[in-house]
Protein backbone atom coordinates (compact mmCIF):
# COMPACT_ATOMS: atom_id res chain seq x y z
CA UNK A 1 0.00 0.00 0.00
CA UNK A 2 1.16 3.49 -0.48
CA UNK A 3 2.65 5.43 2.36
CA UNK A 4 0.50 8.15 3.39
CA UNK A 5 0.33 11.10 6.01
CA UNK A 6 -2.16 12.45 7.96
CA UNK A 7 -0.16 13.45 10.61
CA UNK A 8 -0.25 16.75 12.57
CA UNK A 9 1.38 18.46 9.75
CA UNK A 10 -1.27 17.67 7.13
CA UNK A 11 -4.23 20.69 8.53
CA UNK A 12 -6.66 20.16 5.89
CA UNK A 13 -7.25 16.97 7.62
CA UNK A 14 -7.42 14.88 3.79
CA UNK A 15 -4.76 11.84 3.57
CA UNK A 16 -1.89 13.05 1.74
CA UNK A 17 0.70 10.45 0.14
CA UNK A 18 3.61 10.66 1.93
CA UNK A 19 6.26 10.90 -0.92
CA UNK A 20 5.02 13.61 -3.61
CA UNK A 21 6.96 15.99 -4.25
CA UNK A 22 5.41 19.28 -6.26
CA UNK A 23 8.26 21.87 -8.13
CA UNK A 24 7.27 24.87 -10.22
CA UNK A 25 9.40 24.91 -13.30
CA UNK A 26 10.90 27.34 -15.02
CA UNK A 27 7.76 27.67 -17.61
CA UNK A 28 5.85 28.13 -14.56
CA UNK A 29 4.07 24.81 -14.47
CA UNK A 30 4.03 22.76 -11.34
CA UNK A 31 5.52 19.36 -11.37
CA UNK A 32 4.55 16.38 -9.85
CA UNK A 33 6.71 13.29 -8.35
CA UNK A 34 7.86 10.62 -6.50
CA UNK A 35 10.60 11.75 -4.36
CA UNK A 36 13.08 9.35 -2.41
CA UNK A 37 16.90 9.88 -1.17
CA UNK A 38 18.98 7.69 -1.56
CA UNK A 39 21.77 6.54 1.33
CA UNK A 40 24.55 8.49 -0.70
CA UNK A 41 22.27 11.70 -0.56
CA UNK A 42 20.87 11.30 -4.27
CA UNK A 43 17.91 11.78 -4.88
CA UNK A 44 15.16 9.05 -6.56
CA UNK A 45 12.29 10.88 -8.64
CA UNK A 46 9.60 9.51 -10.70
CA UNK A 47 7.52 11.70 -12.70
CA UNK A 48 3.14 11.50 -11.42
CA UNK A 49 0.32 12.30 -13.63
CA UNK A 50 -1.32 15.97 -13.31
CA UNK A 51 -3.65 14.37 -11.43
CA UNK A 52 -5.81 14.58 -8.02
CA UNK A 53 -4.13 12.32 -5.57
CA UNK A 54 -7.30 10.23 -4.93
CA UNK A 55 -7.73 9.47 -8.60
CA UNK A 56 -6.98 6.15 -10.10
CA UNK A 57 -4.34 6.63 -12.41
CA UNK A 58 -2.39 8.95 -9.86
CA UNK A 59 -2.10 5.98 -7.27
CA UNK A 60 -1.13 4.05 -9.79
CA UNK A 61 0.97 5.97 -10.82
CA UNK A 62 1.89 6.09 -7.05
CA UNK A 63 2.06 2.54 -6.06
CA UNK A 64 4.60 1.77 -9.69
CA UNK A 65 7.19 4.49 -8.30
CA UNK A 66 6.81 2.82 -4.94
CA UNK A 67 7.36 -0.77 -6.35
CA UNK A 68 10.53 0.97 -8.14
CA UNK A 69 11.70 2.27 -5.25
CA UNK A 70 11.39 -0.87 -3.13
CA UNK A 71 13.16 -2.94 -5.77
CA UNK A 72 16.01 -0.62 -5.92
CA UNK A 73 16.65 -0.69 -2.34
CA UNK A 74 16.44 -4.51 -2.43
CA UNK A 75 19.53 -4.89 -5.59
CA UNK A 76 21.77 -2.55 -3.26
CA UNK A 77 21.22 -4.85 -0.29
CA UNK A 78 21.89 -7.62 -2.23
CA UNK A 79 25.11 -5.95 -3.81
CA UNK A 80 26.45 -5.44 -0.32
CA UNK A 81 24.39 -7.66 1.94
CA UNK A 82 23.67 -6.41 5.75
CA UNK A 83 23.14 -9.62 8.07
CA UNK A 84 20.26 -8.36 9.92
CA UNK A 85 18.55 -8.20 6.02
CA UNK A 86 16.88 -10.44 4.36
CA UNK A 87 19.47 -10.12 1.62
CA UNK A 88 22.08 -10.64 4.10
CA UNK A 89 20.52 -13.83 5.81
CA UNK A 90 20.22 -15.42 2.29
CA UNK A 91 23.29 -14.38 1.01
CA UNK A 92 25.41 -16.02 4.62
CA UNK A 93 22.25 -19.21 4.34
CA UNK A 94 24.27 -19.74 1.11
CA UNK A 95 27.68 -20.10 1.80
CA UNK A 96 26.58 -23.09 4.76
CA UNK A 97 27.02 -26.91 3.89
CA UNK A 98 23.34 -26.82 4.13
CA UNK A 99 23.31 -24.91 0.24
CA UNK A 100 26.85 -25.83 -1.01
CA UNK A 101 26.78 -29.50 -0.45
CA UNK A 102 23.55 -30.04 -2.41
CA UNK A 103 23.52 -30.84 -6.46
CA UNK A 104 23.77 -28.01 -8.96
CA UNK A 105 20.39 -28.23 -10.14
CA UNK A 106 19.12 -27.89 -6.60
CA UNK A 107 21.27 -25.44 -5.73
CA UNK A 108 20.54 -23.14 -8.52
CA UNK A 109 16.77 -23.92 -7.99
CA UNK A 110 17.18 -22.09 -4.58
CA UNK A 111 19.16 -19.28 -5.49
CA UNK A 112 16.44 -18.53 -8.24
CA UNK A 113 13.80 -18.44 -5.76
CA UNK A 114 15.51 -16.88 -2.40
CA UNK A 115 17.99 -14.89 -4.07
CA UNK A 116 16.43 -14.43 -7.16
CA UNK A 117 12.71 -13.54 -6.49
CA UNK A 118 11.87 -12.91 -2.62
CA UNK A 119 15.31 -11.22 -2.20
CA UNK A 120 15.40 -9.40 -5.08
CA UNK A 121 12.08 -7.61 -3.88
CA UNK A 122 12.63 -7.47 -0.20
CA UNK A 123 16.17 -7.97 0.34
CA UNK A 124 16.29 -4.37 2.14
CA UNK A 125 13.92 -5.32 4.91
CA UNK A 126 15.49 -6.66 8.20
CA UNK A 127 14.44 -9.92 9.40
CA UNK A 128 12.74 -9.04 12.17
CA UNK A 129 10.16 -7.34 10.16
CA UNK A 130 9.43 -10.30 8.45
CA UNK A 131 6.54 -11.39 10.59
CA UNK A 132 3.68 -13.73 10.12
CA UNK A 133 1.68 -11.03 9.16
CA UNK A 134 3.79 -10.05 6.30
CA UNK A 135 4.59 -13.64 5.13
CA UNK A 136 0.21 -14.26 5.58
CA UNK A 137 -0.39 -11.57 3.01
CA UNK A 138 1.81 -12.21 0.74
CA UNK A 139 0.88 -16.19 0.80
CA UNK A 140 -2.85 -14.60 -0.24
CA UNK A 141 -1.20 -12.44 -3.05
CA UNK A 142 0.74 -15.63 -4.77
CA UNK A 143 -2.75 -17.98 -4.12
CA UNK A 144 -4.50 -15.21 -5.31
CA UNK A 145 -2.29 -14.94 -9.13
CA UNK A 146 -2.20 -18.49 -9.17
CA UNK A 147 1.51 -18.72 -8.71
CA UNK A 148 1.75 -21.82 -5.97
CA UNK A 149 4.43 -23.73 -6.83
CA UNK A 150 6.55 -19.87 -6.83
CA UNK A 151 5.19 -19.56 -3.49
CA UNK A 152 5.85 -23.13 -2.11
CA UNK A 153 9.41 -22.89 -3.12
CA UNK A 154 9.87 -19.36 -1.82
CA UNK A 155 8.49 -20.58 1.33
CA UNK A 156 11.00 -23.55 1.55
CA UNK A 157 13.75 -21.90 1.13
CA UNK A 158 13.03 -18.76 3.63
CA UNK A 159 11.87 -21.23 5.99
CA UNK A 160 15.97 -22.85 5.86
CA UNK A 161 17.15 -19.60 5.90
CA UNK A 162 15.20 -17.75 9.14
CA UNK A 163 15.67 -21.43 10.59
CA UNK A 164 19.60 -20.75 10.42
CA UNK A 165 19.35 -16.88 11.19
CA UNK A 166 17.19 -17.33 14.29
CA UNK A 167 20.00 -19.81 15.94
CA UNK A 168 22.68 -17.39 15.27
CA UNK A 169 20.03 -14.37 16.16
CA UNK A 170 18.64 -15.78 19.08
CA UNK A 171 15.91 -13.95 20.82
CA UNK A 172 15.26 -11.47 18.19
CA UNK A 173 12.41 -13.72 16.37
CA UNK A 174 10.52 -15.85 18.73
CA UNK A 175 9.10 -18.09 15.86
CA UNK A 176 9.82 -18.69 12.37
CA UNK A 177 7.18 -17.02 10.64
CA UNK A 178 7.52 -19.61 7.72
CA UNK A 179 6.79 -22.19 9.33
CA UNK A 180 3.50 -20.77 11.00
CA UNK A 181 2.63 -20.39 7.23
CA UNK A 182 0.85 -23.35 5.61
CA UNK A 183 2.05 -24.31 2.04
CA UNK A 184 -0.46 -23.40 -0.73
CA UNK A 185 -2.19 -26.79 -2.01
CA UNK A 186 -1.76 -27.42 -5.21
CA UNK A 187 -4.69 -28.99 -7.06
CA UNK A 188 -3.76 -30.87 -10.16
CA UNK A 189 -7.38 -32.23 -12.22
CA UNK A 190 -6.93 -35.69 -13.86
CA UNK A 191 -4.89 -35.63 -17.29
CA UNK A 192 -3.82 -32.07 -16.62
CA UNK A 193 -0.20 -33.04 -14.84
CA UNK A 194 2.39 -31.05 -16.37
CA UNK A 195 4.98 -33.64 -17.20
CA UNK A 196 2.29 -36.69 -17.42
CA UNK A 197 2.90 -39.85 -19.28
CA UNK A 198 2.62 -40.09 -23.03
CA UNK A 199 -0.46 -43.01 -23.87
CA UNK A 200 0.61 -45.09 -26.74
CA UNK A 201 -2.05 -43.34 -29.18
CA UNK A 202 0.00 -39.55 -28.79
CA UNK A 203 3.64 -41.27 -29.19
CA UNK A 204 2.05 -42.99 -32.25
CA UNK A 205 0.75 -39.65 -33.57
CA UNK A 206 4.16 -37.57 -32.93
CA UNK A 207 6.42 -40.07 -34.14
CA UNK A 208 4.17 -40.17 -37.18
CA UNK A 209 4.29 -36.56 -37.36
CA UNK A 210 8.08 -35.44 -36.79
CA UNK A 211 10.90 -35.26 -38.81
CA UNK A 212 14.11 -38.06 -38.98
CA UNK A 213 15.92 -35.18 -36.72
CA UNK A 214 13.09 -35.28 -34.02
CA UNK A 215 12.49 -38.43 -34.36
CA UNK A 216 15.72 -39.07 -32.91
CA UNK A 217 15.78 -37.11 -30.60
CA UNK A 218 12.34 -38.58 -29.52
CA UNK A 219 14.03 -41.94 -29.77
CA UNK A 220 16.76 -40.91 -27.56
CA UNK A 221 14.32 -39.91 -24.57
CA UNK A 222 12.09 -42.82 -25.28
CA UNK A 223 15.01 -45.98 -25.03
CA UNK A 224 17.03 -43.86 -22.41
CA UNK A 225 14.54 -42.37 -19.78
CA UNK A 226 17.03 -39.74 -19.54
CA UNK A 227 16.21 -36.13 -18.84
CA UNK A 228 16.41 -33.30 -21.83
CA UNK A 229 19.69 -31.73 -20.40
CA UNK A 230 21.28 -35.28 -20.83
CA UNK A 231 20.13 -36.46 -24.05
CA UNK A 232 20.54 -33.43 -26.09
CA UNK A 233 24.29 -33.45 -25.10
CA UNK A 234 24.18 -37.72 -26.48
CA UNK A 235 26.98 -37.18 -29.55
CA UNK A 236 29.16 -34.81 -27.19
CA UNK A 237 32.65 -35.46 -26.06
CA UNK A 238 31.50 -35.96 -22.62
CA UNK A 239 29.54 -38.86 -23.54
CA UNK A 240 30.96 -42.10 -24.81
CA UNK A 241 29.15 -44.61 -26.36
CA UNK A 242 30.88 -48.03 -26.79
CA UNK A 243 29.04 -49.60 -30.33
CA UNK A 244 30.89 -52.91 -29.38
CA UNK A 245 29.33 -53.23 -25.85
CA UNK A 246 26.33 -51.19 -26.74
CA UNK A 247 26.96 -49.07 -23.65
CA UNK A 248 26.29 -45.29 -23.75
CA UNK A 249 28.09 -43.56 -20.90
CA UNK A 250 27.58 -39.88 -19.48
CA UNK A 251 27.48 -38.26 -15.97
CA UNK A 252 23.98 -36.63 -14.91
CA UNK A 253 23.82 -33.16 -15.45
CA UNK A 254 21.61 -32.70 -12.18
CA UNK A 255 22.54 -35.09 -10.03
CA UNK A 256 26.26 -36.19 -11.34
CA UNK A 257 26.06 -39.42 -11.09
CA UNK A 258 27.82 -41.80 -13.47
CA UNK A 259 25.34 -43.88 -15.78
CA UNK A 260 26.09 -46.91 -17.72
CA UNK A 261 23.35 -47.55 -20.22
CA UNK A 262 23.28 -50.93 -22.34
CA UNK A 263 21.23 -49.56 -25.43
CA UNK A 264 19.00 -51.34 -28.12
CA UNK A 265 19.39 -51.76 -31.88
CA UNK A 266 17.33 -48.78 -32.57
CA UNK A 267 19.45 -46.28 -30.59
CA UNK A 268 22.55 -47.73 -31.71
CA UNK A 269 22.06 -46.79 -35.17
CA UNK A 270 21.03 -43.60 -34.06
CA UNK A 271 24.21 -43.06 -31.93
CA UNK A 272 26.83 -44.61 -34.61
CA UNK A 273 25.44 -42.96 -37.72
CA UNK A 274 27.12 -39.59 -37.19
CA UNK A 275 30.78 -39.21 -38.75
CA UNK A 276 32.28 -37.73 -35.40
CA UNK A 277 29.69 -35.03 -34.81
CA UNK A 278 26.62 -35.41 -32.62
CA UNK A 279 23.32 -37.50 -34.55
CA UNK A 280 21.10 -35.21 -32.82
CA UNK A 281 21.13 -32.07 -34.48
CA UNK A 282 17.94 -30.02 -35.90
CA UNK A 283 16.88 -30.49 -39.62
CA UNK A 284 18.76 -27.11 -39.97
CA UNK A 285 21.64 -28.88 -38.82
CA UNK A 286 21.87 -27.10 -35.43
CA UNK A 287 22.04 -28.71 -32.09
CA UNK A 288 19.65 -29.80 -30.14
CA UNK A 289 19.14 -28.21 -26.64
CA UNK A 290 15.83 -28.04 -24.16
CA UNK A 291 14.85 -24.91 -25.34
CA UNK A 292 13.97 -25.49 -29.33
CA UNK A 293 13.27 -29.41 -28.26
CA UNK A 294 10.35 -28.49 -26.61
CA UNK A 295 9.03 -25.76 -28.57
CA UNK A 296 9.29 -28.00 -31.85
CA UNK A 297 7.24 -30.59 -29.94
CA UNK A 298 4.98 -27.96 -28.33
CA UNK A 299 3.84 -26.97 -32.43
CA UNK A 300 3.85 -30.49 -33.81
CA UNK A 301 1.10 -31.15 -30.80
CA UNK A 302 -0.67 -27.85 -31.79
CA UNK A 303 -0.85 -28.89 -35.62
CA UNK A 304 -2.04 -32.30 -34.43
CA UNK A 305 -4.60 -30.82 -32.17
CA UNK A 306 -3.46 -33.12 -29.42
CA UNK A 307 -3.34 -31.62 -25.72
CA UNK A 308 -0.39 -30.26 -23.64
CA UNK A 309 2.74 -33.11 -23.17
CA UNK A 310 6.30 -32.42 -22.69
CA UNK A 311 9.87 -33.97 -23.43
CA UNK A 312 9.91 -34.99 -19.72
CA UNK A 313 7.09 -36.74 -19.86
CA UNK A 314 8.37 -39.30 -21.89
CA UNK A 315 11.19 -39.99 -18.81
CA UNK A 316 7.87 -40.36 -16.84
CA UNK A 317 6.74 -42.74 -19.64
CA UNK A 318 9.40 -45.38 -19.47
CA UNK A 319 9.52 -45.24 -15.83
CA UNK A 320 5.63 -45.87 -15.45
CA UNK A 321 5.85 -48.63 -18.39
CA UNK A 322 8.95 -50.45 -17.15
CA UNK A 323 6.83 -50.67 -13.42
CA UNK A 324 4.31 -51.97 -15.66
CA UNK A 325 5.75 -54.47 -16.94
CA UNK A 326 6.84 -56.04 -13.74
CA UNK A 327 10.15 -54.27 -12.99
CA UNK A 328 10.65 -53.18 -9.33
CA UNK A 329 12.09 -50.34 -7.90
CA UNK A 330 15.93 -51.41 -8.34
CA UNK A 331 15.53 -51.19 -11.81
CA UNK A 332 14.03 -47.88 -11.86
CA UNK A 333 16.27 -46.28 -9.67
CA UNK A 334 18.89 -47.78 -12.09
CA UNK A 335 17.50 -46.70 -15.09
CA UNK A 336 16.78 -43.40 -14.25
CA UNK A 337 19.14 -42.38 -12.31
CA UNK A 338 17.24 -42.21 -9.08
CA UNK A 339 19.13 -42.00 -5.92
CA UNK A 340 16.04 -41.76 -3.29
CA UNK A 341 13.79 -44.73 -3.86
CA UNK A 342 10.54 -42.15 -2.93
CA UNK A 343 11.16 -41.09 -6.56
CA UNK A 344 10.37 -43.85 -8.00
CA UNK A 345 7.18 -44.51 -5.84
CA UNK A 346 4.67 -42.99 -7.95
CA UNK A 347 5.46 -44.76 -10.98
CA UNK A 348 5.08 -47.89 -8.87
CA UNK A 349 2.24 -47.46 -7.74
CA UNK A 350 -0.29 -48.13 -10.11
CA UNK A 351 1.73 -51.43 -11.47
CA UNK A 352 1.44 -52.46 -8.23
CA UNK A 353 -2.35 -52.13 -7.92
CA UNK A 354 -2.72 -53.70 -11.30
CA UNK A 355 -0.62 -56.69 -10.11
CA UNK A 356 -2.45 -57.04 -6.65
CA UNK A 357 -5.68 -56.86 -8.26
CA UNK A 358 -5.47 -59.41 -11.37
CA UNK A 359 -6.61 -62.32 -9.79
CA UNK A 360 -9.64 -60.29 -8.03
CA UNK A 361 -12.00 -60.34 -11.48
CA UNK A 362 -11.57 -63.97 -11.72
CA UNK A 363 -12.50 -64.65 -7.87
CA UNK A 364 -15.22 -62.79 -8.08
CA UNK A 365 -17.41 -64.50 -11.22
CA UNK A 366 -16.19 -67.68 -9.26
CA UNK A 367 -18.15 -66.19 -5.94
CA UNK A 368 -21.09 -65.08 -7.85
CA UNK A 369 -21.59 -67.34 -10.28
CA UNK A 370 -23.79 -69.94 -9.19
CA UNK A 371 -26.26 -67.25 -7.71
CA UNK A 372 -26.56 -65.75 -10.65
CA UNK A 373 -26.89 -68.81 -12.70
CA UNK A 374 -30.08 -69.83 -10.26
CA UNK A 375 -31.42 -66.10 -10.59
CA UNK A 376 -31.67 -66.46 -14.33
CA UNK A 377 -33.77 -69.86 -14.17
CA UNK A 378 -37.14 -68.29 -15.47
CA UNK A 379 -35.83 -64.63 -15.21
CA UNK A 380 -37.57 -61.62 -16.51
CA UNK A 381 -37.36 -61.13 -19.92
CA UNK A 382 -39.16 -58.04 -20.41
CA UNK A 383 -38.71 -54.25 -20.61
CA UNK A 384 -40.40 -53.66 -17.73
CA UNK A 385 -40.07 -55.34 -14.31
CA UNK A 386 -43.55 -55.45 -13.55
CA UNK A 387 -42.64 -54.20 -9.91
CA UNK A 388 -42.69 -50.78 -10.96
CA UNK A 389 -43.89 -47.50 -13.14
CA UNK A 390 -47.19 -48.81 -15.47
CA UNK A 391 -46.26 -52.09 -15.48
CA UNK A 392 -47.39 -52.34 -11.38
CA UNK A 393 -50.23 -49.90 -12.10
CA UNK A 394 -51.62 -52.40 -14.27
CA UNK A 395 -51.01 -55.01 -11.25
CA UNK A 396 -52.92 -52.87 -9.04
CA UNK A 397 -49.42 -52.31 -6.57
CA UNK A 398 -50.07 -48.46 -5.38
CA UNK A 399 -46.54 -46.87 -4.26
CA UNK A 400 -46.14 -44.44 -1.10
CA UNK A 401 -46.89 -41.31 -3.64
CA UNK A 402 -50.13 -42.59 -4.49
CA UNK A 403 -50.68 -43.47 -0.56
CA UNK A 404 -49.71 -39.64 0.18
CA UNK A 405 -51.80 -38.34 -2.72
CA UNK A 406 -55.10 -40.29 -1.17
CA UNK A 407 -54.50 -39.34 2.04
CA UNK A 408 -53.20 -35.51 1.28
CA UNK A 409 -56.28 -32.76 3.22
Amino acid sequence: MPSIDSGPGNSSGTVRLRHVHRKASSDGKVRTAYRRVRPDGTEFRRPLPDAPESSDDFLAAYRRAEDEWRRELAARAMGTPDPRTVAGAIHEWERTPEFTGREKGTRTHYHRHGHGMFGREFGHLTMRSIDWEFVERHRTVYADTRRVSTWNEIRKVMRMVTRRWMRLNRGVIDENPWEETARLKTIIRPGEEQNRPWPPEVIEAVFRAATPEFRALLMCYLFTGQRGSDVTRFGDAAVTYDPARRLLTFVQQKTRRQMDLPVPETLHCILTGADGASALVTPRGKRWNTGNAQETLRTLLTNLGLPRYTLQGLRSTVATELAHLGFGELVLMAQGGWKDSRAVQPYLRGAKQRRLLAPVPAVLEAHFQPILRVAEIGANEKRAAGLTGRAAAKAGVEGRARDRRRNAP
